[in-house]
């Protein structure tokens, strides 16, 4: 008789347990469905119906894709992964995965370390949804500050912002390390970008995500290409110099062209005996005197080499950006044979020294025996090792002449013309160009290797601007 109670006793609490069980899936079903919660979330279209009907759990990555999305920013320069030590290790992720990562770290989402350690595919808990949240609307006080809640990682800490701010209705961390259902992460990040958080600066100001993630989508939506309005062919009077430089004069009959020097653009390309297009410059107006320098010419020729140029492209610019339209006028410039001969010499690089924390030299020398001529342009070769990857690593070209013998590039007063945007100091080269001829008979450029050896880089003294 006892048996046969203890047995209905345990048939009774199985009953009980499939009760429950059904209760639970019963529970899970309702939530799916019913549409209660995440208003905002789904009139601006940052999730819809389907993503209510995904999964019950969901991914790392998905919570991630919304944070990016509500965030607004899309990174795009991968450059930067590069650059950074910590994340070597990550080197082997498709560059989608580099991108979408960086960018979060970049929006202070996620921490170096984070980025190194998460699993996109995991599910996401509790505690990483409201860490992501507090995150989201983590606030600053100036311009440049990070916020405080990128560097809160312990769990107590995570859920005393999150309850401080509304995001959940309880201290307890006891389900930190669950698994989040898809619904309550929704409804954490609609509560999220409801919250007045301070944006840092001169006039720190409350926003929500809620009203300005339709600025964004707007700006996104109303930047314009801009596009061609009209294209017009000029003649222009143009002169050869014996140096190879090229003079002309807008003034008489396009001086209107140069009426709006900030919105008005000059760009030249030389044509090759191919056919192909070589960029060589392009200067806003106000940076630009009317002609084309032999510094212009030399780099891009050489660069060009074996090719030869039959004529110079010059076309003006004029941008409107209110209706991001743009109107062009184009001549072209007849020029004599110009031809490149590589010699045998080459060039012995001494000491190039920079001003303190600068790029900019003070002083470069050769090797002993070797001068600086007068008569001769010197190419400065510069090639950066910051980024890993060497596809993202940059060259800079500065190119010198001085005007007479000497065994030293003196720049102590800081201003030498370099020709430059700027050089970098982990590997650089020197090579020397001489030009003979003229206008009626042509020219050639007589160009030295490119040095096998590179300049001894040293720290100068501290640049003075009086």
């Amino acid at each position: 008789m006892r048996s046969v109670k203890f047995s209905q006793f345990i048939i009774f609490l199985l009953f009980l347990l499939v009760l429950c069980v059904v209760g639970c899936n019963k529970e899970k079903t309702d939530l799916v469905d019913i549409d209660i919660f995440a208003d905002d979330l789904l009139s601006l279209g940052l999730i819809d119906d389907d993503d209510l009907k995904k999964d019950y759990f969901m991914s790392n990555y998905e919570a991630l894709d919304l944070i990016k999305e509500i965030k607004g920013a899309n990174y795009s320069y991968l450059g930067i992964w590069y650059e950074i030590n910590e994340l070597k290790s990550l080197d082997h992720l498709d560059d989608n995965v580099k991108i979408f990562l960086l960018g979060l770290h970049m929006d202070n989402i996620l921490t170096l370390r984070e980025m190194r350690r998460i699993n996109l595919d995991d599910y996401l808990t509790y505690n990483n949804a409201l860490k992501f949240a507090i995150r989201l609307i983590a606030e600053t006080f100036t311009c440049t500050d990070s916020p405080k809640e990128i560097y809160i990682t312990n769990k107590f800490d995570i859920y005393e912002i999150a309850f401080e701010k509304g995001l959940i209705n309880s201290r307890s961390t006891r389900n930190a390390s669950h698994r989040i259902p898809r619904i309550e992460f929704y409804n954490i990040i609609n509560k999220a970008i409801n919250f007045d958080f301070s944006v840092g600066g001169v006039a720190p100001s409350m926003r929500r995500y809620v009203d300005f993630i339709p600025e964004i989508r707007n700006y996104r939506t109303e930047r314009k290409e801009v596009v061609l309005a009209q294209s017009n062919e000029i003649s222009v009077e143009y002169k050869f110099e014996n140096d190879m430089s090229v003079s002309w004069d807008l003034s008489s009959s396009y001086s209107h062209l140069l009426l709006d020097k900030v919105n008005t653009y000059i760009t030249v390309h030389f044509i090759t005996n191919d056919d192909e297009k070589i960029f060589m410059f392009s200067y806003s107006l106000i940076n630009f005197s009317d002609g084309i320098k032999p510094e212009d010419i030399i780099i891009p020729l050489i660069n060009a080499y074996p090719k030869t140029p039959k004529y110079f492209n010059v076309v003006i610019e004029k941008y409107n950006f209110n209706i991001s339209e743009k109107e062009e006028w184009k001549f072209s410039i007849n020029i004599p044979d110009i031809n490149v001969v590589i010699t045998d010499d080459e060039i012995n690089p001494g000491t190039f020294t920079a001003f303190r924390n600068q790029w900019v030299p003070e002083t470069i020398t050769l090797k002993k025996g070797q001068i600086f001529k007068a008569n001769a342009y010197y190419i400065i070769s510069s090639y950066e090792h910051r980024y890993r990857r060497p596809e993202f690593n940059s060259q800079g070209n500065a190119i010198i002449k001085i005007g007479y013998d000497s065994n030293m590039i003196n720049n102590e007063k800081g201003m030498l013309k370099l020709n430059t945007g700027g050089l970098y100091l982990d590997e650089v080269r020197i090579r020397e160009v001489q030009i003979t001829g003229n206008p009626i008979d042509g020219f050639t450029l007589l160009v030295t290797p490119e040095s096998k050896n590179t300049f001894r880089i040293r720290q100068g003294s501290v640049r003075r601007y009086n």
